[in-house]
């Protein structure tokens, strides 16, 4: 039970809906590789869980499908805690300052911003907004309870 798809990585693809639908395959694949075809960055994942909130993904296109039923679950973006697993896109500033343990997708024609993975290095408060916040970048984040959650339910 797995699909394969392609994204084209550029700028004009980090959108709230992309975001949401690709999160979940990002956040849990079995497998994610970039290439690079002609001049456009290509993400390649290959996950159990279905795109997010049952959203097609603008720019992507199915590769593969073994034609059983993925997993799949909606979440909120919720408030910005510490170990949380976060996916989005954001300049590389901002990813090197509020998320650890990242893995950074650059898009097409950039080595400053792009699409990433990682975990939330501090909590939103009253006295402090992560710059990912604050800038209102699109990201998909789930604590680490919930990523149990499923894992468990998944066997």
């Amino acid at each position: 039970m797995a699909q394969t798809y392609e994204f084209n990585n550029v700028s004009g693809n980090n959108t709230a809906a992309n975001v949401s639908a690709l999160g979940a395959q990002v956040l849990f694949a079995d497998q994610v590789s970039v290439r690079l075809d002609t001049d456009t960055h290509k993400i390649q994942t290959t996950s159990r869980f279905a795109l997010g909130d049952g959203a097609s993904l603008t720019g992507g296109i199915l590769l593969a499908d073994d034609s059983a039923v993925e997993t799949q679950f909606e979440q909120s973006v919720g408030k910005f805690v510490d170990g949380n697993m976060i996916f989005g896109y954001a300049p590389l500033t901002e990813i090197k300052s509020d998320v650890r343990n990242y893995i950074f997708y650059p898009a097409t024609g950039s080595t400053t911003e792009g699409f990433f993975t990682g975990v939330c290095n501090s909590t939103q408060s009253q006295d402090y907004t992560p710059a990912l916040v604050s800038n209102s970048r699109n990201i998909l984040m789930i604590s680490a309870e919930q990523a149990a959650s499923l894992a468990r339910n998944l066997g």
